[in-house]
């Protein structure tokens, strides 16, 4: 594999450092002066190796490192960060209540088409998909940040990690949307169960289920804030 796209630096420059924006795991992010994400790392909780190959990705939904930041040379123990894309939008727990359901549940089926191809780019599996690291942008699209904790299996069959990632963004799109396991409905329990356990069921298609499911049994679900007050409805027939 070629050489990522790097820079070496003496210090790091003022340019990096516009706009504070969050503190995670492995750093503290800024918002550049052109509009990137710098993220400079706490240098012993971060593989480079993998940095270096997440590089090479190029996928509109996953804010991958773009360029990594050497201090003198290019040596692992140099590192001081990596530049990435700014991901503009809330946090997926922080979506407008009043979106339309059917919407938002697109939004995920989309994200799993994402999901899909980024499993087949040399087995990379997501980790850290928590609330904080899930973006939902204006045009409606489920965005990922915060990849560094991610790993890669260049030799494991892509369907394998597939099933891992889906059940690492099942569990999270679980808790926020459908928490209100056992249904009445065995069919959803089985798939819930699957999707959360094992990844063998795609979150959208549970989503799905329960919008039917709630449509056919109380009068109006039609946005995300609907959806999930029928949830709770649901959970009292138990």
């Amino acid at each position: 594999m070629e050489i990522e796209k790097h820079i070496i630096v003496d210090t790091e420059p003022a340019s990096f450092f516009k706009e504070y924006l969050d503190q995670g795991f492995t750093g503290m992010c800024y918002k550049t002066e052109d509009g990137k994400v710098y993220k400079q790392l706490h240098n012993d909780l971060i593989d480079v190796g993998l940095l270096r190959y997440l590089s090479h990705i190029k996928m509109d939904n996953f804010a991958f490192p773009e360029t990594l930041v050497y201090q003198y040379e290019r040596k692992k123990e140099n590192i001081l960060g990596y530049l990435m894309p700014f991901m503009e939008g809330p946090s997926i727990k922080d979506i407008d209540p009043n979106i339309n359901m059917l919407d938002l549940i697109e939004s995920i089926e989309r994200a799993e088409m994402n999901i899909y191809e980024l499993s087949k780019y040399g087995g990379v599996q997501m980790d850290d998909v928590n609330p904080s690291n899930v973006i939902f942008s204006p045009d409606k699209e489920i965005k990922f940040i915060d990849t560094d904790l991610y790993d890669y299996f260049p030799s494991e069959e892509e369907y394998e990690i597939f099933k891992l990632n889906i059940k690492e963004f099942g569990n999270l799109i679980m808790c926020l949307y459908a928490d209100g396991f056992p249904f009445t409905n065995d069919r959803i329990n089985e798939m819930w169960y699957k999707c959360v356990r094992n990844g063998r069921a795609r979150p959208s298609i549970i989503l799905y289920e329960l919008y039917n499911e709630l449509q056919n049994n109380f009068d109006k679900v039609n946005t995300m804030g609907e959806f999930k007050k029928g949830i709770e409805l649901l959970k009292r027939q138990r």
